[in-house]
């Protein structure tokens, strides 16, 4: 009865110390490092303003190298950019010119792509509805590849505008067309 006992309590050593061995090298505690970056999206224009002059009714035009607009992703994060604009009194934007009807196409392209007025397409028409570019939507397929979406933190492309105003119009002040441009992460 005492050998039986002898390994009994042997064993019982055994196993309480192996228990107690296994956890007698944990730490108490330990850390995680938790880090977070708040998301910052913002857009730059190096310009504000595309003064057409007096035109034509019907006429089309197309901004030159001189008067595109650069757009400047200043967040911290990849960012698609927006067009979308508002009508001034007396005039609709539309697809087709007409009628106190024009019509606001915008494509952006590499800052050392230079498109034609055969490039803007109807995908590329400004509406009132914000949109937000990719490669078919305001994307100019120029060779340097760049577009308005997925853009670089610092990085920029060009803002084209195309015009084609009304074909009639009671309206023979100067107009003010706001296109805005934002950003929206893809």
């Amino acid at each position: 009865m005492k050998k039986i006992q002898f390994i009994l309590s042997l064993t019982v050593i055994v196993i309480m110390g192996w228990i107690w061995a296994s956890h007698a090298y944990a730490a108490p505690f330990a850390n995680i490092t938790v880090t977070v970056t708040i998301q910052s999206v913002s857009v730059n224009l190096s310009g504000t303003t595309w003064a057409i002059g007096a035109i034509a009714a019907g006429q089309d035009l197309q901004m030159s190298e001189t008067s595109d607009i650069t757009v400047t992703n200043n967040g911290n994060v990849p960012e698609s950019f927006t067009l979308r604009l508002s009508d001034p009194p007396g005039w609709t934007a539309g697809g087709t010119a007409g009628s106190e009807t024009y019509v606001m196409k915008g494509l952006l392209a590499g800052t050392t792509d230079a498109p034609a007025g055969g490039d803007f397409g109807s995908e590329d028409v400004i509406t009132a509805a914000s949109q937000t570019a990719t490669t078919g939507i305001f994307g100019y397929a120029g060779p340097s590849g760049a577009n308005g979406a997925s853009v670089a933190p610092g990085n920029s492309v060009d803002l084209w505008l195309h015009f084609s105003a009304p074909t009639s119009t009671s309206v023979t002040t100067q107009q003010s067309i706001v296109v805005t441009v934002g950003a929206s992460v893809p």
